[in-house]
């Protein structure tokens, strides 16, 4: 389940969100433990693929109530942006719910990237394609931590 953790300015109480996931379960463990579970065992593009289409359009909504709401950062696995399929997943909720590509914020959890037994990089083509595509996020951030 999605959580979220406002980004609070000075001059106007909320301005943004970052968007965390979160197993809700007695005794569940938390995400430095779930989410390579998920990637070894070949959830996290779909759940991945889910979360971050529910969070566009809970975005997408808060936007349209709230002119100051600004971005919302969403950490991304780097199994997620292996997917080939990644950039129009991303692309078609941004189209669909209306939110524009300039207020999504892309983490890539380094932490995660590392650790993975199967981790080679993302090709350069496939970056490539999501910074040129037609609804490319305002902003690639680097999250030490998931």
């Amino acid at each position: 389940m999605a959580f979220f953790q406002p980004i609070v300015s000075r001059d106007h109480p909320i301005v943004g969100t970052e968007a965390l996931l979160r197993w809700l379960a007695p005794d569940a463990p938390g995400p430095a433990e779930f989410i390579p579970y998920m990637e070894e065992q070949g959830l996290i593009r779909e759940v991945g693929r889910q979360i971050l289409h529910d969070i566009i359009h809970t975005a997408a909504r808060w936007r349209q109530a709230h002119d100051r709401f600004e971005s919302i950062s969403v950490n991304v696995s780097p199994v997620q942006l292996r997917e080939e399929a990644f950039v129009s997943h991303v692309t078609h909720a941004l189209e669909a719910s209306g939110l524009p590509a300039g207020c999504l914020i892309l983490a890539i959890t380094e932490s995660l990237y590392i650790q993975a037994e199967f981790s080679r990089p993302v090709s350069e083509e496939a970056m490539t394609t999501l910074l040129h595509s037609s609804a490319p996020p305002s902003r690639w951030q680097q999250s030490p931590t998931g």
